[in-house]
């Protein structure tokens, strides 16, 4: 009987130890394909404190991570900016894969915490500016962070490019660009969000005065492509471009063509005018063709859509 049982033991422990290879292999394997969650390390187990051994057991990396993201949103309205960055880079630890707290990470940072510090009476104006730039940058960096995790989603790469295109914070047309360009080109993205991606790229070529031929041949491009892109300020900024290069009519896009009634030219382009030209696109005889459609138009003055 005893013999019997050293027997089956000694068959048991040769085959666990046969399948380690095997399962450390399969493991690693699972990993790299997202199914199953990286190793936590030491020092994030030390930052968890007594919650660190459930988590290292797999099951509840997920339900500490989202606590976690409700401790950072309070963090977050008492203006505790660094507690709130410590705590988003454990929860990313913890779900490297979940988008959207890479995605609220980058905007806590980049917009509320920029945001907060500049307007803290309490600084010096240089200082105040110095902390919110750094704070944007701190954004940038955790959603680049994110991005080079998941390679695969093209999400995070919109985010940036909305966030070094917005005129409140510090505008890069050529950083929007580059991550335009990368979400672009993702394999994932499907058509109606790529054409979207792809008229923001025209807007940002178009900010740059020495990428405007290359703006207007984009745009172009985009306009014969389909009426899809014929978008009142894609039309608006073609006819500004045309107006910025001084090109032969040959060239041009007819006048008629972009707009399809003096009427609907004259709302377009006063919509441009007051909300596009403030965010730096180009004016190139704008002004001038409002003026002379209301003269068409036989529109008074008090009821112009620009200002005097």
């Amino acid at each position: 009987m005893l013999k019997n049982f050293i027997i089956c033991l000694t068959i048991l422990l040769l085959f666990g130890f046969a399948r380690v290879p095997f399962e450390a292999s399969l493991t690693e394997d699972m990993r790299e394909q997202n199914i199953l969650p990286e190793k936590v390390d030491q020092l994030t187990r030390e930052k968890l404190g007594q919650t660190g051994a459930a988590v290292t057991l797999g099951g509840m990396r997920s339900l500490v991570a989202s606590l976690l993201n409700l401790r950072a949103f309070v963090e977050g309205e008492k203006a505790e900016w660094q507690k709130l960055e410590d705590t988003y880079e454990l929860v990313t630890t913890l779900q490297p894969h979940t988008i959207i707290y890479w995605d609220l990470g980058g905007w806590q940072l980049a917009y509320n915490a920029a945001a907060n510090v500049s307007l803290n009476a309490e600084l010096p104006e240089f200082e105040r500016e110095r902390q919110a730039n750094l704070y944007i940058e701190k954004g940038d960096a955790f959603l680049r962070k994110g991005s080079k995790l998941n390679p695969d989603d093209w999400k995070l790469d919109r985010e940036l490019a909305r966030l070094w295109s917005n005129p409140y914070k510090k505008p890069d047309p050529r950083r929007a660009i580059k991550h335009l360009d990368d979400a672009i080109d993702s394999p994932e993205i499907i058509k109606n969000d790529r054409d979207i991606l792809r008229r923001a790229k025209f807007r940002e070529l178009a900010k740059q005065p020495l990428q405007a031929r290359a703006a207007f041949d984009f745009g172009r491009e985009l306009f014969e492509e389909s009426a899809h892109h014929r978008t009142p300020a894609l039309c608006a900024t073609l006819f500004a471009l045309q107006n910025e290069l001084s090109l032969n009519e040959s060239e041009q896009i007819p006048f008629a063509v972009l707009f399809s009634s003096p009427v609907t030219a004259w709302q377009h382009l006063s919509n441009y005018f007051n909300s596009q030209v403030p965010q730096k696109l180009p004016a190139a005889g704008v002004v001038n063709k409002i003026r002379q459609l209301e003269n068409q138009l036989e529109i008074p003055r008090n009821q112009s859509m620009i200002n005097p």
